[in-house]
């Protein structure tokens, strides 16, 4: 693939308010390099204080382009689809509305594409700010947040992730879009976008040192909303498409209902995360840790507790989807 002699930005929004002109303001001080025009739309989904606000304020320097285009609230999948449908660049990044990049950024993922023609490449987003609680920040190493880049540059993975996601626009079209416009939750529309790739053989690349800040404050509070959320997308994404990843397949046969076929120990831990997973204990263990996180004495017991809680969130969130999915 030769360097694109044009990039678009895409970056769906919702309520995300006054901060979304710092997005916007990183985006527009991007490194072009040999990059002849760089169009960002920002798609407004269906913000109650529109976007259109913030957009119009940014002060856009030559070879840049920045608009907003408005629809009535449909999920981030929808939004994607409609912004790659108003742009025209010859390669498209997708980019969360929380995501602050560094200068070069746009510059690595048109290098990335060149080294990878053909390919769908997405970077890292750590937080940008890291937790002063100890037993929360190694939790969050343990998992893979750490800021560190790792061995390898770049890694082809089977599942991908959207906080920035670039493609080359010929791997689709108009008419279908990215994305699966009836896909709500983010996470669904990631399983469904990597079974479809794998199926036509397109690469998948994490790009370890394509890293840009992610604005997000990993409380405990905010990752047990993002476990609920990425569960309540595993059953999304199982309910309405022929769920042909077996990382989600083992995802749901660990958390959906007891059925016939599990084993005694696992129907055994399905009951135990159905109670855990009740509203007021999760609660109650929520606040335990909050008090805990505090005692250094006591990390390794909090880090368990860390795991215990954001496990019920994401079962609850998986129960959750399954019921609400199921019956459309």
């Amino acid at each position: 693939m030769n360097v694109p002699m044009s990039v678009s930005v895409v970056v769906p929004t919702y309520n995300r308010g006054a901060k979304l002109a710092e997005t916007l303001q990183r985006l527009l001080a991007s490194e072009r390099g040999n990059i002849a025009q760089i169009d960002i739309v920002v798609v407004d989904d269906g913000s109650q204080i529109p976007a259109a606000r913030v957009v119009e304020a940014q002060t856009v320097p030559p070879g840049f382009q920045l608009r907003c285009i408005r629809q009535q609230n449909a999920g981030p999948a929808k939004a994607r689809n409609n912004g790659f449908r108003q742009t025209s660049g010859d390669l498209v990044l997708f980019m969360d509305d929380d995501i602050l990049v560094p200068p070069s950024l746009i510059q690595k993922h048109v290098t990335a594409h060149e080294r990878f023609p053909g390919a769908v490449i997405f970077g890292r987003s750590p937080f940008r700010e890291w937790p002063k609680e100890a037993s929360l920040a190694k939790f969050l190493d343990s998992l893979g947040y750490s800021n560190s880049v790792g061995s390898e540059k770049f890694a082809d993975v089977e599942i991908v992730a959207s906080g920035h996601i670039s493609v080359p626009r010929d791997l689709f079209t108009e008419e279908h879009g990215v994305y699966r416009d009836d896909l709500a939750t983010p996470a669904a529309e990631e399983f469904e976008l990597s079974a479809r790739l794998m199926r036509r053989h397109v690469r998948m690349i994490v790009a370890n040192e394509i890293v840009a800040d992610h604005d997000h404050s990993p409380t405990l509070v905010e990752l047990c909303k993002q476990a609920f959320k990425y569960g309540v997308g595993a059953a999304e994404y199982t309910a309405k498409c022929d769920c042909s990843l077996d990382a989600v397949r083992q995802i749901i046969h660990v958390n959906g209902p007891v059925s016939a076929a599990d084993s005694e120990r696992l129907a055994i831990t399905k009951l135990a995360k159905m109670f855990l997973a009740i509203s007021p204990v999760r609660k109650s263990l929520l606040l335990s840790l909050q008090v805990l996180s505090g005692i250094s004495i006591l990390d390794k017991l909090t880090v368990y507790g860390y795991r215990l809680l954001l496990g019920t969130h994401y079962f609850a969130g998986v129960r959750f989807g399954l019921a609400k999915y199921s019956k459309e």
